[in-house]
């Protein structure tokens, strides 16, 4: 098991302007990743995109190079793994109707993957975990 440390930064409105862009272009590569899976038929692609296809595809998209690398690959992860989700709710029926992964409306908290850290944006103050070894 590993141990976290949590710990609120304070920023100045520069380094919170640029996590905002940072929440800003994870939300709308979750976007344009959960788009292509729910109409990958009508895009002509040739079998559904996986999570590796994914960060394939859209390295050179403008929301991914936006990203740290690590980062952008832990957005399509995490799309990646609540597609999973819904495909078992509908295998098993868990729940009655599940519903597919939403669309962001929000910016979302992001993963910044240096030295096994992340950053969370909590209405107006991040967070950060890192763990310890």
């Amino acid at each position: 098991m590993l141990l976290s440390h949590k710990t609120v930064v304070k920023l100045n409105d520069n380094e919170a302007n640029i996590l905002g862009h940072l929440c800003y272009a994870a939300y709308k590569l979750w976007n344009v990743c959960n788009y292509e899976r729910r109409n990958y038929p009508e895009l002509d692609l040739e079998k559904y995109p996986d999570w590796y296809y994914q960060k394939k595809a859209h390295k050179d998209d403008l929301w991914f190079k936006s990203l740290p690398s690590q980062t952008a690959q832990e957005v399509c992860k995490q799309l990646d793994k609540a597609w999973k989700s819904y495909y078992a709710l509908l295998k098993t029926k868990g729940i009655e109707n599940p519903n597919p992964p939403r669309f962001k409306q929000d910016p979302m908290e992001i993963t910044y993957m240096q030295n096994a850290s992340y950053m969370r944006k909590e209405k107006t103050k991040y967070g950060c975990h890192f763990q310890r070894s």
